[in-house]
């Protein structure tokens, strides 16, 4: 075993939480990603009622299948109510880099909130496209998409 952390440490890796938290690359405030999609998290709504446990249990139809009518209703609806959360990660998504704020010096026992607030703004990129592509709207479908993969990049360098 401590042939092993000493291999890691050659190789210039955390050995530890408190290592992990200094190797991770800080990045500028005014670059951050990250920060800025903090911002568009608190923006995040959903219905007041039953209507949320039908967003969180929706399938989007299979393939060549149409929404109907009751589906577009919903989903146009969610979607505008988060259309400032939606907003705000889009320009997060013009910055170059991301660091979430977090302390990595707990290990496996780190809180990582971020990771279900990315998938709520994906889900509803999601359902952006879906609506847009229904309304024969490609370049609004072509946005949303590009937002998802935007959101998942913004994990590319975490540990």
């Amino acid at each position: 075993m401590t042939s092993r952390l000493a291999a890691i440490r050659v190789a210039g890796l955390p050995t530890n939480g408190k290592e992990l938290d200094q190797w991770y690359a800080a990045v500028p405030d005014r670059d951050n990603a990250a920060l800025v999609l903090t911002q568009a998290f608190a923006l995040r709504r959903n219905y007041p009622d039953n209507r949320s446990r039908a967003v969180w249990d929706f399938k989007l139809p299979k393939r060549r299948q149409s929404l109907t009518p009751e589906q577009t209703e919903l989903l146009s609806a969610y979607v505008e109510m988060s259309s400032a959360a939606l907003a705000q990660a889009n320009e997060a998504l013009k910055l170059p880099a991301s660091r979430y704020p977090r302390d990595l010096s707990l290990c496996a026992l780190t809180p990582l909130p971020h990771l279900a607030w990315l998938r709520d703004l994906a889900v509803q990129n999601q359902y952006r496209a879906a609506l847009a592509i229904q309304a024969g709207n490609n370049e609004e479908a072509s946005a949303a998409i590009e937002a998802m993969l935007g959101l998942a990049r913004t994990l590319e360098n975490e540990p």
